[in-house]
């Protein structure tokens, strides 16, 4: 990828850092899951991330179960989040997760996940490098 010359262009994934964290590790049954995203440009000209649903997909599973991704039907201006980054300035996103099942052919997405259990948030994009998978429980 060719190094940015203007705000517009997009950022290179090795001048972007990425941390991805869950607001706690445990949930009451009524608890909605937070999970941020930060990013920050390490490079010297002010570039572009989408931290859009799609780009920065975060996936949710309870063991080999895939519950929840936020690119499930994801489509239009809510497919698209650009956020210039200014070197050193982080800019963040936050997830609330309703606790239930999205997929990815849009059924009814009005089935409740919240058992109880352990469940894993991880985060897949270009940009994704050092960002730890998130472990949180439901109770």
């Amino acid at each position: 990828m060719p190094v940015p010359t203007k705000a517009s262009d997009p950022c290179r994934p090795q001048d972007v850092v990425v941390t991805f964290e869950t607001d706690k590790s445990d949930y009451a049954w009524d608890d909605k899951p937070e999970i941020e995203i930060t990013v920050v440009n390490t490079g010297e000209q002010t570039c572009t991330v989408d931290m859009g649903p799609t780009t920065m997909e975060v996936l949710i599973a309870s063991g080999d179960d895939r519950v929840f991704s936020t690119a499930d039907c994801a489509k239009g201006d809510k497919a698209v989040v650009k956020k210039q980054l200014r070197r050193g300035v982080p800019q963040s996103r936050t997830i609330t997760w309703d606790r239930k099942r999205s997929w990815k052919d849009c059924r009814d997405g009005d089935v409740d996940a919240r058992r109880p259990g352990t469940y894993v948030a991880t985060l897949e994009s270009d940009y994704d490098v050092g960002a730890e998978r998130q472990v949180f429980r439901l109770n």
